[in-house]
């Protein structure tokens, strides 16, 4: 099962969420491809994880089912956590930083493409922040924000610049999340 042990757990022991509607509609997921036994004593049960569901999980869909007990399960094509859709050329070029008081926020960062997952990584904002260029072909980009934690001061805040070349939509967007929640940015990208 390697690394999605860790990531279902986590998913599922955030605020035992299993008495909500969104954790229960998950649950019903996994278990229809196979992948959940059941609940034990509050504990996550894991059967073998076939490669594409893990892969599925991994790039986030699992996020736009369940992101918090507060959130509401993200339709896809929709943008959430104070994100608004862009339209934009390739290549995919941005900033991200902690546009507040750097105080240790730390997110999980993913992008998908229509080929799957294309960049993941786990960091803290700064206020300087990072630039990233990942490679992803035109059509529909979803980049998605988890909050790891609030830092110091509560919430998450953070910032994207899109540097790339914007045809719709805000190239500055703003988060403000909670431990626990996701923000989602949709991108459709065309080429260059």
């Amino acid at each position: 099962m390697g690394g999605l042990y860790p990531l279902m757990s986590d998913i599922y022991s955030r605020g035992r969420e299993f008495n909500s509607p969104n954790a229960q509609q998950m649950a019903a997921m996994l278990s229809r491809a196979g992948a959940f036994n059941g609940i034990d004593d509050g504990n996550l049960q894991l059967a073998y994880v076939d490669p594409a569901i893990r892969m599925a999980i991994l790039n986030g869909m699992a996020f736009n089912i369940l992101h918090s007990p507060n959130q509401q399960p993200v339709p896809p094509g929709v943008s959430s956590g104070g994100f608004s859709n862009v339209t934009l050329i390739l290549p995919l070029l941005f900033r991200i930083f902690d546009f507040g008081v750097q105080d240790g926020d730390n997110i999980t960062l993913n992008i998908t493409d229509n080929t799957g997952l294309r960049y993941t990584d786990t960091f803290n904002l700064t206020n300087a922040g990072v630039v990233l260029a990942p490679a992803v072909n035109p059509g529909q980009i979803t980049l998605s924000v988890h909050a790891n934690n609030e830092g110091s001061l509560t919430p998450n805040t953070g910032q994207i610049d899109i540097l790339s070349t914007v045809t719709s939509g805000a190239t500055t967007q703003q988060f403000n999340l909670h431990t626990g929640e996701t923000g989602v940015m949709v991108i459709i990208a065309g080429p260059p």
